[in-house]
C-alpha cells in the first residue's frame, strides 16, 4: 500500500512537471519588423520560434500574433534572432557569433511522447547552422562542413589546416568562426 501511494505521488509530480514545461513565461523583447517598425514588448522565453510569434505589449495585455516572415530581428536580454530565408522557409535564427563571418543556429526540440499517451520522453534537439559571409548564406552540415569551411575560410590558412587535420571538428563550429573572425581583424 505504501509503495502504491509513493508511486501515485511520483506520477502526479512528474506529469505536472511535464505540463508546466509547456507554459511559456515572457521576457522583455524588441521585435524589428521587416517594414522597419519596432515593437517593444514581452516575448515567450524560447530557444526557437516556428511560423508565428505570440507577444504581449505588457504583462496584462492579450497576446498578439505576428508571422515570422514579418519579423527582421527579435532581440531578447540574452539572444538576438535574425530572420533567415532558406528553401522558401523563414526562420528566426539565433546569432551565435557576429563578425566577418556570422554564425547562426536554429534549434528544433524533439518533443516525442509515449505513443500510448503519458509522459514526454527527452531526446536531443536537432540543431541547424548557417553562416553568412559577404551577404551570402551557407547551411553548414556535419557532412559538408570541412569542404564548405575550407573554401569560406581559405584566407586564414592556419585555420583551414586545423580543420583538415581534424584539430577542429563540427562540434567546434563556434570556436572555428571566432578564430576566423580574430584572424581577419
Amino acid at each position: 500500500m505504501r509503495n502504491w501511494i509513493i508511486g501515485l505521488i511520483l506520477i502526479c509530480c512528474l506529469s505536472d512537471n511535464c505540463v508546466a514545461q509547456k507554459v511559456y513565461q515572457y521576457q522583455k523583447g524588441k521585435i524589428i519588423k521587416s517594414s522597419g517598425d519596432t515593437i517593444n514588448c514581452l516575448v515567450p522565453i524560447s530557444i526557437y520560434y516556428e511560423d508565428e510569434l505570440n507577444y504581449k505589449i505588457d504583462k496584462n495585455s492579450p497576446e498578439i500574433t505576428i508571422k515570422i516572415k514579418d519579423i527582421k530581428f527579435l532581440e531578447t536580454p540574452f539572444n538576438i534572432f535574425e530572420n533567415i530565408s532558406s528553401n522558401k522557409n523563414n526562420r528566426l535564427m539565433r546569432i551565435v557569433v557576429k563578425g566577418e563571418i556570422t554564425l547562426y543556429s536554429y534549434v528544433i526540440p524533439d518533443e516525442s511522447s509515449n505513443p500510448n499517451g503519458g509522459l514526454y520522453l527527452y531526446s536531443a534537439p536537432d540543431i541547424y547552422y548557417t553562416i553568412k559571409k559577404s551577404d551570402l548564406y551557407y547551411e553548414v552540415k556535419k557532412r559538408n562542413f570541412k569542404v564548405l569551411l575550407s573554401e569560406q575560410l581559405k584566407d586564414c590558412n592556419d585555420l583551414v589546416l586545423k580543420i583538415k587535420n581534424k584539430v577542429y571538428k563540427f562540434d567546434d563550429l563556434e570556436k572555428i568562426i571566432n578564430e576566423y573572425n580574430s584572424c581577419k581583424k
